[in-house]
C-alpha cells in the first residue's frame, strides 16, 4: 500500500510512526525495526522459486475445482455450500 511504504519511508530505525496509517485495510501503527535492502536476483537463481510458487497455485486451483465438482454432484440436503 502507498500510504504506508511513504510512512515507512519516513521512519528511522527504532522509530514508532507519531499518528496511525490508513489503508483500505484499515488503521496501522508502524514501528520500524530493520531496514533490510533488497537487490534483484538473477532469473536463474529466482526461477527455482518462481516454479515452486507457480506449482503451489496450481495445485491449489485444482483442488478447489475438484472440490467445486464433487460438491455440484453430491446430493447435500441442509447446508447451503454455494454461500461458502
Amino acid at each position: 500500500m502507498p500510504e504506508f511504504e511513504a510512512a515507512l519511508e519516513s521512519l528511522a530505525e527504532g522509530e514508532i510512526a507519531a499518528s496511525p496509517v490508513a489503508t483500505r485495510y484499515g488503521l496501522h501503527v508502524i514501528r520500524l525495526d530493520a531496514r533490510a535492502r533488497g537487490e534483484i536476483l538473477p532469473f536463474q537463481t529466482a526461477a527455482p522459486r518462481i516454479r515452486e510458487a507457480l506449482e503451489r497455485a496450481a495445485w491449489a486451483r485444482a483442488a478447489r475445482a475438484l472440490v467445486t465438482e464433487l460438491a455440484a454432484r453430491a446430493d447435500i440436503r441442509g447446508v447451503a455450500l454455494e454461500a461458502a
